[in-house]
């Protein structure tokens, strides 16, 4: 990791745009749509070149060398690897999984976004229109250095054998497969393909409801103002996939209410609002009551039967039932242990109705809203928590991920979630999560105490 620290903070003591490099501004990759336009065309061009790198927030100044673009972000946290990748997603064909970093400059001591690209098997194609890329074209990085579609034969021949060299060892486990009178396996999608495809999924689903929440009053609560958490997952080897209406169903059926409101909710006395969504189901709670809802219970949710589901939920520490707090000021110690073991053990359900006992989850959770906050602890907590911590540092989110095989979750649990969920409580001030904690927790989640 520290040679990978020092390659790309060489790449800023002296930038320059090269075939495999490319220099950006910065960027608005959260609501400039022309900007991820932008941003695509580069990722899908350095790809098809054999990988590289995209450097954010520098602009030559006039002696032609880079300097820092104005208009740095408040928090660097803006770029996130999710939202890189859904942007790929969104815009390549056959999609592909960056890597984002946040390097030092080693002179400057600036901090600057760079996304490290792969390079791909096939060659990549951009499946949407947008400004300076077009449909169904594929570019690559061609002397200037510029993006560009190939111009020449000779350049489409350097694409293509690039893409089979990368996929000289599949190509030859095919060939032997055939000449041993086997029938080649088409390999399972990497765990890099895994994750960007859930990334993917978590960027088109935060969009979805970032456009439901715009159409309620700016003063409505179930807007989540203060911040939210969300938690997503993707079921590996599933079987055939099962209709809609099916998947709704296989949601509701004998699932366990650890605590009192459930995560991905399907049924209940509130009338919850399950609609038919592409191939798959959704549900918006924040419509509810003219939009006067609190924001832990302004859920919102998707699931695909493809294996994939979304749920993104306000805090329950900014309602009502917490009175005499103030709202945003604080994080209720047990809460995220509460909220991961849930979606932790729907995943598990999930995965075994729709995929068996051998199927895999990618699992993925995030917390907004986070800067200044508090974590507070009740009376009964006391032995694990005897002093002030607060959220520290510049970003005001988290986002947190591991795979883990379906079928230990519920054995493994305790484990699991202690693992997942450390790194967010060391950055209120190094908080040190006890094991003892989440197992006392969760022991009583599984009891259903709450």
């Amino acid at each position: 990791m520290a040679g990978d620290e020092r390659r790309l903070g060489d790449l800023l003591r002296d930038p320059r745009e090269d075939l495999d490099v490319e220099i950006k501004n910065w960027l608005d990759l959260v609501d400039d749509g022309d900007h991820k336009a932008v941003l695509a065309k580069a990722l899908i061009a350095l790809a098809n070149h054999g990988g590289g790198f995209v450097i954010l927030g520098l602009e030559l100044n006039d002696n032609g060398a880079y300097q820092e673009a104005p208009g740095r972000p408040e928090s660097l946290g803006v770029y996130d690897q999710d939202r890189v990748n859904g942007i790929v997603s969104r815009y390549a064909e056959p999609t592909f999984h960056c890597v984002l970093e946040v390097a030092e400059h080693p002179d400057t001591g600036l901090r600057y976004p760079i996304i490290v690209v792969p390079g791909p098997s096939v060659p990549v194609r951009s499946r949407r229109d947008g400004p300076g890329i077009a449909k169904d074209s594929y570019y690559t990085r061609r002397p200037g250095p510029a993006s560009e579609t190939p111009q020449s034969g000779q350049e489409w021949d350097r694409l293509i054998r690039r893409c089979t060299l990368e996929n000289r060892a599949d190509l030859l486990e095919g060939i032997r497969l055939i000449l041993a009178g086997e029938a080649p396996v088409a390999p399972l999608a990497s765990p890099e393909d895994g994750w960007a495809r859930l990334g993917a999924w978590i960027e088109e689903s935060l969009e979805r409801w970032s456009d439901k929440r715009n159409r309620l009053p700016e003063e409505s609560a179930a807007r989540c103002p203060l911040g939210h958490w969300w938690a997503a997952y993707q079921i590996t080897e599933m079987n055939p996939p099962v209709a809609a209406g099916d998947l709704r169903e296989i949601m509701a059926q004998g699932r366990a209410r650890h605590t009192g409101w459930p995560p991905w909710p399907t049924r209940g006395g509130e009338g919850i609002p399950v609609v038919p969504q592409g191939d798959g189901i959704e549900c918006w709670l924040g419509q509810l009551d003219g939009g006067v809802r609190q924001p832990s219970r302004s859920d919102f949710w998707r699931a695909t039967p493809h294996g994939l589901f979304f749920q993104l939920r306000g805090y329950q520490e900014d309602s009502r039932e917490h009175e005499g707090e103030e709202p945003g000021e604080f994080m209720n110690l047990v809460y995220p242990i509460w909220r991961t073991g849930e979606s932790l053990l729907h995943a598990q359900d999930m995965a075994l109705r729709l995929a068996g006992e051998d199927s895999s989850i990618l699992f993925r959770t995030g917390w907004t809203g986070l800067r200044g906050r508090w974590l507070r602890a009740s009376p009964r907590l006391v032995f694990f928590f005897d002093d002030q911590y607060r959220w520290n540092g510049d970003e005001d989110s988290i986002t947190l991920q591991l795979p883990v095989e379906s079928a230990r979750i519920r054995d493994s649990l305790v484990e699991i979630v202690w693992q997942h969920l450390r790194p967010l409580y060391e950055r209120f001030d190094f908080y040190d999560l006890a094991r003892d904690l989440v197992q006392q927790e969760l022991a009583q989640l599984q009891a259903h105490r709450f």
